[in-house]
Formats: C-alpha cells, structure tokens, sequence
C-alpha cells in the first residue's frame, strides 16, 4: 500500500526494436499512475475517479505505454505508482503489475478500434489534449475539457449510466456498437451497462476529437472512414 509521499517506481527496459508497450496494474483506492521516459518529467496517466478506501474499486488498468518509446534511444518506461490523496491517511493499492511489448504499435490514444477497450480509470485524449473521455469506476462514460482526468476543467457530456463501483470495460465491438460493460474484459463479462445503440453498422471505431466531441465513425480506421453513425453531445 502506498500512503503519504510513498510510491512504487518500476522501471522497463524494452528491446531496441520495442515500438509498442502495454502495461495493466491490478489497483484499487485512490490510486495514481504517472509514467516518465527520463524520470524527470512525469505524466498522470490513470487515476481514481473517486476518492475509495475500502478497495470497493478494484481493478485492472491497462495503459498503452507505446508513445513513449518515440524519440526514446534507451527504450526505458517508468512507470510510478502512489495515492492521489496523501493528506488522507489511507493509501493506494497495488496487487500486481503485468506488461506486455506484443501490442500494436499503431496504439492510438485517441481512438478504439474494433476489439479494442477502456478498462475503469483509462481515457482517452484528444489530438489537441483539450478533450478526454473517461470510464470511471461507477461504469460512467465522461466527457471533460483538459488533457486527462486529473487535469479536467469541467464536464462536457456523461452517459449517466452507472453502477456499484468497481471493474467496467468500455470495447469498440465489431458490429459498430460502443458498449459499456461491468468486468474486466470480454473474458470476464458481467453484464451490459450501457451504449451507443450503433449495432449493425459493421466495422468502426471510437473517438474523441479536438471539436469537444466523441464520435462513432463508420470504417475501420481513419484511413478508411465513411461516415459519422453517432456522436455526442
């Protein structure tokens, strides 16, 4: 447990041919997730969307690492882990740390693409970072202004579904439905939450873009796109 001004820093040394990183951590309470290629400037990647002390909100957070490796000789990731609310008394939790280098190497943060997913306290970000879209633990769907969660300045749109807190997936399906989940994974589905109700529209993909928007468009890839299916707000 991470509590106060502790934290765990874990370091990746990757191939010299590494161009894609994905790392999950098994976390739970108010946790924080920074990663740095030099250890000198940290970006927050993850946080708790609620202040949670009874690991109610337990988790696995997936986090595609990959642009980090851009421009990184070394191919060195850290990856730091502590308690978004030192001042509390209660700490962060961390069960297990797992990585993978096999994933795309075109993992683009700013959209899904057919079977791939957001796991509860992953975003999203805009090309511009004045836009991302977050699942929380409670299975919500959040629009904000600014770069990431921990930097919002304001909501811009929810879904308004919610449920207990704890493990949720939102996965770009490949019958064109966005869809909300409550569990960790396909493998681990415990029921429908919520969704874009664009099933049936065939192969596209989900994204949040620089206009204040998140969208459902209609092809595989930007490269291929045809169309808008669905868009808020």
């Amino acid at each position: 447990m991470a509590d106060g001004t502790a934290s765990w820093t874990y370091r990746f040394d990757l191939a010299d041919t590494a161009a894609a990183l994905d790392v999950k951590l098994d976390v739970a309470n108010n946790y924080k997730i920074e990663v740095s290629k030099d250890k000198a400037s940290w970006t927050t990647e993850a946080t708790a969307p609620a202040d949670i002390h009874d690991a109610s909100n337990r988790a696995t957070v997936e986090l595609d690492l990959s642009a980090y490796l851009a421009g990184n000789p070394d191919k060195t990731v850290y990856v730091r882990f502590g308690d978004a609310s030192p001042a509390d008394g209660w700490g962060a939790s961390l069960f297990g740390v797992g990585v993978n280098e096999d994933v795309p190497a075109a993992a683009d943060r700013q959209l899904l693409t057919a079977g791939r997913q957001l796991n509860a306290g992953q975003f999203l970000a805009a090309p511009s970072g004045g836009y991302n879209v977050t699942l929380q633990s409670d299975g919500n769907l959040v629009l904000y202004s600014g770069p990431n969660p921990a930097g919002n300045t304001g909501v811009v749109w929810q879904s308004g579904a919610t449920g207990p807190a704890g493990a949720y997936f939102a996965i770009m399906q490949s019958d064109g439905n966005f869809v909300v989940y409550k569990g960790t994974g396909p493998s681990d589905n415990q029921g429908y939450l919520w969704s874009t109700g664009t099933g049936g529209s065939g192969a596209c993909y989900f994204s949040v873009e620089d206009d204040g928007k998140i969208y459902v468009h209609q092809g595989s890839d930007p490269d291929h796109e045809t169309g808008v299916v669905w868009s808020r707000p």
